[in-house]
């Protein structure tokens, strides 16, 4: 399609072995709405002629390899996405000189016959234009997926390359379709929207030792210009990727900017356009037991595991670790033994696999399992270990001391658990559990072990909450389980609003940090807590100073979660973006009204 022609019409769903708009809807709305197997059935119908057909196709494949990470899954989608590649490159070849497509694609100079259209005359200017438009974009989104899929698995040059050639592919059509994006058919602009949306903002999170990656790609990361893509995406249904682009944004809000209500409207909105969405409810699920809504969570992933097992068993074993871990926040160690038990039988591929025995490790200890019980349980746990996966080297570190030392004491068993309640939004409980840890003699002065910039973050607060010491352990505590108890409580205090007595405890993990070994990790977590106390003080440059020193550090347990809470923090700081950018809700009424009337044709 030439730019300043109008496009509102189905151009591309005339053409021979293409679906029709309303088609290829029914397909989109099925994959989102919870039945796949219908979704598959109507893309694999076209997925040899049609490219829309053949990406949305792969498409359904690249989610449970996402899910599982399983070789076999990886292997069936990379096979899908090189058909839906092939589609593209024929139909592209059918629609262009033989010198272009050699340019564009590296084919022969043998192009296939002409397109034609359902009716069996040949296609029109117009329609081989709009074609050949489709076959790029296709091209490009292939190779977006593609370069994640790789990631995923750990395969970081692979990755690179693939999304290195997509970005390309991407750039061209933003530079050369700008001029008349107004014109151009839904479906290519909400496309473009969506994978520049894509590489602009989750690139940007590329952790530390990554970063060489993206000046192999080639761009300079930009989130606000991403969100933005993003949610052009989401708000014109008409382009089909909205489902797609509302997924990403959820995951914004609730992960990266940590607006937790914003993400709820969010999933509401999903959820009221495709009521029957597991991915959906999955997410809101989870934001449930962010929350500390363990019983909301636990219906939320109920309801996915049943609704999924046949449409979409790798997310129902998803659903079925949060539903364990969920009982586990909720110290229902019984209950949250069996169903984690359960998961790990079910479960063969990677993911979830190391941090899920460990919970049910710890959950059998709790319930009053003997560790000799408890230890052959955890005696492959290095083959369950993922490459580059901190949550994952954790487990099997933590996995091999209990082994070593047959089990936990009884201060590291209560130091986990007082961990727990902080995770279940439970700071008051984790506190009680704190206090039976020291004795009345287990008390320190204030001051003891910070220096004077320390001291001076602690003037920064005018709540008088602290008296002239602070709680301890017991004397001669290992310096390991002192750091995590004074971050226990830190995080503990900051929930409740006492500022001056969390920064007491966090600023006294920094004082641990030559003497913390295996447990560095609560140094860089520490510190960032401190920035979010500074921040919320409005004591910018030090917060600056003490984000920058957590970002400084790498290679410790949940790095990449803190990563994104440490670039976000950073952002604000910077001007980048500021809290007041929030994702705008769609209109679910004009959205659902809109699926209706192509359904109805």
């Amino acid at each position: 399609m030439a730019c300043g022609e109008e496009e509102m019409t189905d151009v591309c769903g005339t053409l021979h072995g293409f679906l029709s708009r309303h088609e290829l809807l029914l397909g989109i709305t099925a994959m989102w709405n919870g039945r796949m197997a219908e979704a598959e059935t109507v893309f694999a119908s076209a997925a040899d002629t049609d490219p829309r057909a053949a990406y949305h196709w792969a498409e359904c494949s690249a989610l449970t390899a996402f899910l599982t990470e399983d070789p076999d899954d990886l292997a069936a989608a990379f096979a899908r996405l090189d058909a839906a590649a092939a589609t593209a490159s024929a139909t592209a070849a059918a629609t262009s000189p033989p010198s272009k497509i050699k340019r564009m694609l590296g084919l022969g100079s043998s192009p296939p016959p002409p397109l034609q259209t359902s009716s069996a005359a040949a296609a029109s200017p117009d329609q081989l234009a709009a074609a050949a438009l489709v076959a790029r974009v296709i091209y490009a989104e292939v190779g977006l997926i593609y370069g994640f899929l790789h990631l995923r698995a750990g395969s970081y040059v692979k990755g690179s390359y693939r999304l290195r050639k997509a970005w390309k592919a991407f750039s061209a059509l933003v530079r050369e379709l700008a001029p008349c994006a107004a014109s151009l058919d839904p479906y290519i602009t909400s496309s473009i929207a969506l994978g520049s949306g894509m590489f602009l903002f989750f690139i940007s999170l590329t952790p530390p030792k990554f970063l060489w990656l993206v000046s192999f790609v080639g761009f300079e990361a930009d989130r606000e210009r991403g969100l933005d893509s993003l949610r052009s995406a989401m708000l014109d249904p008409r382009g089909q990727r909205a489902p797609m682009a509302l997924l990403f944004l959820i995951w914004v809000e609730m992960f990266f900017c940590e607006r937790l209500d914003d993400a709820e409207a969010l999933v509401t909105a999903a959820l009221d356009v495709y009521p029957h969405g597991m991915l959906f409810a999955y997410l809101r699920g989870y934001m449930f037991r962010k929350r500390g809504a363990l019983d909301a969570a636990a219906a939320d992933f109920d309801a996915v595991i049943a609704a999924s097992r046949r449409e979409l068993p790798q997310l129902a074993l998803a659903a079925m670790y949060e539903r364990g871990s969920v009982l586990y926040m909720a110290e229902r160690w019984a209950d949250a033994a069996a169903v984690l038990s359960d998961f790990v039988d079910a479960n063969r591929a990677p993911s979830f696999q190391a941090y899920a025995t460990l919970e049910l490790a710890y959950a059998r200890h709790f319930a009053g399992e003997s560790p000799h019980d408890i230890a052959p349980l955890l005696d492959d746990m290095p083959s369950r270990v993922r490459k580059h996966y901190t949550f994952d080297q954790f487990a099997a570190r933590k996995a091999a001391e209990y082994a070593a030392n047959n089990g936990i004491s009884p201060t590291e068993s209560c130091l986990i658990q007082a961990f727990n309640r902080n995770d279940a939004s439970n700071p008051t409980g984790a506190l009680e559990l704190l206090a039976t840890l020291a004795s009345p003699d287990a008390s320190t002065p204030v001051a003891a072990g910070l220096d004077e910039h320390a001291l001076a973050l602690l003037d920064l607060c005018d709540d008088d909450d602290v008296g002239g010491t602070v709680t301890t352990l017991p004397p001669n505590s290992p310096p390991p389980l002192c750091g995590m108890f004074h971050y226990a409580a830190g995080k503990a205090h900051a929930a409740l609003g006492a500022r001056r007595l969390a920064l007491v405890h966090l600023l006294a993990v920094d004082a641990l940090e030559h003497e913390l070994g295996h447990e560095f990790f609560l140094l860089p977590h520490a510190l960032t807590e401190v920035g979010d106390i500074l921040m919320a003080l409005n004591a910018v440059d030090d917060a600056r100073r003490v984000l920058a020193r957590a970002k400084s550090f790498s290679e410790y347990d949940f790095d990449k979660p803190l990563i994104r809470r440490i670039t976000r923090m950073l952002d604000i700081l910077s001007g980048t973006s500021t809290p007041s950018s929030r994702t705008p809700l769609p209109d679910t009424a004009a959205w659902t009204s809109y699926l209706d009337s192509l359904s109805a044709a």
